[in-house]
């Protein structure tokens, strides 16, 4: 199959036409229904697991991202509607589901509940920024969300780029690097289950990397006082209450695999 490489446009090839037929060979089977499933969440009673599943209808595009039920025999998708929803999570019970939904606008995810047994569905307070994971307290009562700032760099799983901007500027628009800025930032937040209430418990100024609950009444926060990639290597561990204002610090992990490195070059150089 002679490629003619100074023709941008080979979709006429025979070469592009072999290269389609393989890949509806691997992919259509699956168009309208959920695949390249993700975010897998077990249901605490083990019957059944929640996960983000992505619906193709033809090979253009990346698909649509919905949240889905996998229970024996049977695949449900749970969500529909505007915008894609992803990364669900039971609350310990069973009886809530968590997830994030950029119905608003592309790209910036918020937190929606579902109450299971009743069959409701509720957003909770929008957040300064686009969430990227969530985690429910032991108890049930309360949900974790890591907040990235609109125009924060995207987390290293998720690619390169940025995060969705609060502006409908378009991505050739020119920008001055002028240092951080108040939507670079990642943040800790807490909301209340029941009510949807949410609050920022991390302090201004404090970029966090991650966080999770130590039991049902404080986070453990990695978090540094810059935005930047560079500065996670000089993060530190904190313990925050739940109420916010971080209480104690620790050398970040991070950082003791750093001392390690430089206690053998320091005794072992190469």
């Amino acid at each position: 199959m002679p490629i003619d490489f100074g023709e941008r446009d080979l979709r006429d090839t025979a070469l592009y036409a072999a290269i389609d037929r393989h890949f509806r060979r691997m992919h259509e089977p699956a168009f309208g229904r959920p695949s390249a499933a993700a975010d897998p969440d077990p249901r605490p009673d083990g019957t059944a697991i929640a996960f983000t599943g992505t619906i193709f209808t033809e090979l253009d595009g990346h698909g649509t991202a919905r949240v889905c039920l996998a229970e024996p025999g049977i695949v449900t998708v749970l969500t529909d509607g505007p915008g894609e929803q992803r990364h669900p999570r039971f609350s310990p019970d069973g009886s809530l589901m968590a997830y994030l939904s950029d119905a608003g606008r592309p790209g910036d995810f918020q937190l929606r509940i579902r109450d299971l047994p009743a069959g409701t569905d509720r957003p909770a307070e929008a957040v300064a920024g686009t969430i990227e994971y969530l985690q429910f307290a032991p108890d049930g009562r309360h949900v974790l969300l890591g907040v990235a700032g609109h125009g924060a760099d995207i987390s290293g799983g998720e690619g390169s780029g940025t995060t969705a901007r609060a502006d409908d500027l378009p991505d050739w628009m020119p920008e001055a690097d002028t240092g951080p800025r108040d939507e670079q930032w990642r943040s800790a937040w807490v909301v209340e289950a029941d009510t949807g209430l949410a609050r920022q418990v991390s302090d201004p100024g404090t970029n966090v990397w991650e966080a999770t609950w130590s039991g049902p009444s404080a986070l453990l926060v990695i978090s540094s006082q810059d935005p930047g990639e560079a500065a996670w290597y000089t993060s530190a561990l904190a313990i925050y209450p739940r109420e916010g204002h971080g209480i104690r610090s620790f050398p970040a992990l991070i950082d003791q695999c750093t001392r390690i490195v430089g206690w053998f070059e320091r005794f072992m150089p190469a």
